[in-house]
């Protein structure tokens, strides 16, 4: 009897020694709030996490806090924030970065965001656009792009090395140049359509190199 009152012992001391070790990523994970502004001039004080991009709510919606009686983020009686989730806008800017669901990046001094539906800088009438496309490789991509950009004329392809990997360079004659590539499982395409002066005078490939992309699941 003793012995089956010691073994259950053990066993329980071992169940709750699991339980105790477990972790929630999710509430222990270091986060901080950060106020952004969709293209409407909507602010929503979001939730941002340890890598810096915004924090995903339910159905992948953007989450934001909600308000206390002070106007100030809520938070329970654990010091938890108090969030909901709303719909996440297709481009988000807070304090000279911008927001997408899948990608941040800072914004080149002097450049800004021109369109309500993906991420176009621009700077005078230099361009810079950032497309992405799920299930679909970077070659079908890239023959997808050449494709729909085939009225401007044939494009010299060569491959670069960029910060998280290689990208197709597509260069076309009228001073447009677009990157293919892949990050955590999307492939991208970054448009750049310039002057002979700005190609001179900025890197582009720097800027490109600047993307910081949210893991893939």
């Amino acid at each position: 009897m003793v012995k089956k009152f010691i073994l259950f012992s053990c066993i329980m001391s071992v169940l709750l020694l699991s339980v105790c070790g477990c972790k929630n990523t999710a509430t222990e994970e270091k986060l901080t709030t950060r106020t952004v502004t969709d293209t409407e001039g909507n602010t929503y004080v979001a939730l941002a996490d340890a890598d810096g991009f915004l924090v995903l709510g339910d159905k992948d919606g953007l989450s934001v806090c909600v308000s206390d009686e002070n106007g100030n983020p809520g938070k329970n009686s654990d010091g938890e924030f108090i969030t909901k989730s709303v719909t996440f806008p297709r481009v988000l800017i807070s304090d000279g970065e911008i927001f997408t669901k899948f990608f941040r990046m800072p914004i080149p001094d002097g450049w800004k965001n021109k369109s309500d539906d993906l991420v176009k800088l621009a700077k005078g009438k230099n361009t810079l656009t950032v497309n992405s496309k799920d299930d679909i490789t970077v070659r079908d991509y890239t023959n997808e792009i050449k494709n729909i950009m085939w009225a401007i004329g044939k494009a010299e392809e060569e491959k670069v090395s960029l910060s998280f990997g290689d990208a197709v360079k597509l260069n076309y004659e009228n001073r447009v140049v677009i990157y293919i590539f892949e990050a955590e499982g999307r492939a991208y395409s970054v448009k750049i359509s310039a002057d002979e002066k700005t190609f001179e005078e900025v890197n582009f490939e720097e800027i490109i190199n600047t993307i910081k992309f949210r893991k893939g699941e």
